[in-house]
């Protein structure tokens, strides 16, 4: 993770919860882990079946 995004994580989070996160080593859920598959394999065409799923 690089510099921009650990003060955000930190900031947002407080020191304590990220350094946990950090520890543990985890940020996404299984679920987003799986949208960010589907974008990456199918790309445009995925988003846009999504957005019209979730009524974006």
């Amino acid at each position: 993770m690089d510099i921009i995004h650990q003060r955000i994580f930190r900031e947002e989070l407080g020191n304590e919860e990220y350094l946990d996160a950090i520890r543990r080593q985890y940020w996404y859920c299984y679920p987003a882990l799986i949208r960010n598959a589907l974008e990456v394999e199918f790309g445009e065409k995925y988003e846009a079946f999504s957005n019209e799923r979730d009524a974006i």
